[in-house]
């Protein structure tokens, strides 16, 4: 074993194998902030953050301008059409003050001159799809960041679309437009006449741009993933894209502004070539945000990832008892279903590992998943009449999709062994339930969860 072999088994070991929860709070927020860093550079390791951005820079090139004229046509209708200008030059800022005017001037006038009278139903319908094309690759990009499996339905991101194209750019362009009346308010340049009244306004002032940045992350990383996003996990995603491009647009102007070789050698495509690095920055971030959305959420699944659980037929047994106990206590208690995630975090074993016993349960007919989206998993049979042993037969015996199977039957040897691994089962689990299995016996209270006795297995598994 090298000595980077040796550093990542120690990382290993140190930052994910051990538990935190227990710790002092000054112990538990650096571990958390190290392994969202970790999580993070395993995200960026996998290629799939890179591949995505780049992606998404292509189909922004072909969408950007009907983009930006749809949602100039929305602004138009409320007077604000004339913030389009100054936003796309915040945005082109880090490209330097000629690139971004020059980029600018020529978006504008590429959206000024869209007439769709002359484009036809042919052209009109390509200038749609561009669009769309380009809201469905972002969604694309955030489930998997969110590893969501499901995607929306037509009639969702359809609505989920036109929210995005028009709210988000009339919030941005309002938002803009109240913060300026209210800085030249006759008032408020009274009260900031007095300090430290002016000292603080004039702060607020300069985190403006970081907080409109960060408000319309946190808007994207909220409304675009199929799944629900609670605020403080957006936010904090938010917080951390914004702080990102704001430092990235700085870096990179100061690389813009001293990479006069790269100007000398690719002369006016320069200045489509740092367009491109630029646009790839931004989406980079905007993943990056997303990921951190994820983990600020579901640390457990993160943890339970990293872990790098390894399947044996003893842990495929453990987690689908701990999965089906937990089915059945929820039953009882009258508490709604579980889905992936919940489970997942549930157990802290990892949603793929997850993924395979819920296959397995649903193909042995002992749960089904409901309609809901993402589907949460209901038993398919009576617990207090279904039997702990019949349960672990139907897992045993159970083949997946693909898989083939010896037929030990002309052995007789190998068929005298099961025929006492089976009844060793039914001597150990006789008739007892999954209720009883789950609620501790039929006369216990089913909402007091997981009987004394299988503590130990759920702990494992």
């Amino acid at each position: 074993m090298n000595g980077f072999e040796k550093l990542l088994n120690f990382e290993q070991r140190l930052i994910w194998d051990r538990d935190y929860a227990h710790e002092k709070w000054w112990v538990r927020i650096p571990v958390a902030v190290l392994r969202s860093v970790l999580y993070l550079r395993q995200e960026f390791s996998s290629g799939e953050l890179n591949l995505r951005a780049m992606s998404l820079v292509y189909t922004t090139i072909l969408s950007l301008v009907p983009l930006l004229a749809f949602s100039f046509s929305v602004l138009k209708g409320f007077g604000v059409q004339n913030q389009v200008e100054p936003v796309l030059l915040e945005y082109f800022a880090a490209l330097g003050p000629e690139k971004s005017v020059e980029i600018t001037g020529k978006i504008v006038e590429f959206v000024n001159n869209i007439d769709v009278r002359v484009l036809g139903a042919v052209g009109l319908g390509l200038l749609v799809y561009t669009i769309v094309t380009l809201m469905q690759k972002i969604e694309v990009a955030f489930n998997h960041a969110w590893h969501v499996r499901s995607h929306r339905t037509f009639a969702e991101r359809f609505t989920t679309f036109i929210s995005v194209l028009t709210v988000g750019p009339l919030l941005v362009f309002a938002a803009l437009a109240i913060t300026g009346s209210v800085m030249h308010n006759s008032l408020m340049e009274s009260i900031t006449a007095f300090e430290p009244v002016g000292t603080i306004a004039a702060q607020v002032t300069r985190l403006a741009p970081y907080l409109l940045v960060i408000g319309a992350f946190t808007f994207f990383y909220i409304l675009i993933p199929n799944t629900r996003v609670r605020f403080a996990s957006a936010l904090s995603g938010g917080v951390v894209a914004g702080l990102l491009w704001e430092t990235a647009g700085y870096i990179f102007a100061y690389f813009v502004a001293t990479a006069t070789k790269y100007q000398a050698v690719y002369a006016t495509f320069g200045t489509a070539m740092f367009f491109m690095i630029w646009m790839y920055v931004s989406w980079l971030i905007l993943l990056v945000g997303a990921s951190v959305s994820y983990y600020v959420q579901h640390p457990r699944i993160v943890i339970a990832r990293a872990r790098k659980w390894r399947f044996n037929f003893e842990s495929f047994e453990e987690v689908a008892l701990a999965v089906v106990a937990d089915i059945v206590t929820r039953h009882y208690a009258h508490e709604p279903p579980l889905d992936v995630e919940r489970l997942s975090e549930s157990r802290q074993v990892p949603p793929e590992m997850i993924d395979k016993v819920l296959s397995a349960l649903i193909d042995t007919d002992l749960i089904r998943p409901t309609s809901d989206v993402p589907p949460a998993y209901v038993l398919a049979v009576p617990p207090e009449e279904t039997r702990v042993v019949d349960t672990l037969l139907a897992l045993r015996r159970y083949q997946p999709p693909g898989s083939k199977r010896v037929d030990p039957r002309e052995d007789t040897l190998i068929a005298g062994l099961r025929a006492q691994i089976d009844a060793g089962l039914e001597g150990v689990f006789g008739d007892l339930t999954l209720k009883d299995f789950a609620c501790g016996n039929a006369d216990s209270d089913p909402a007091a969860g997981p009987a004394p006795a299988t503590t130990a297995l759920f702990d494992r598994a």
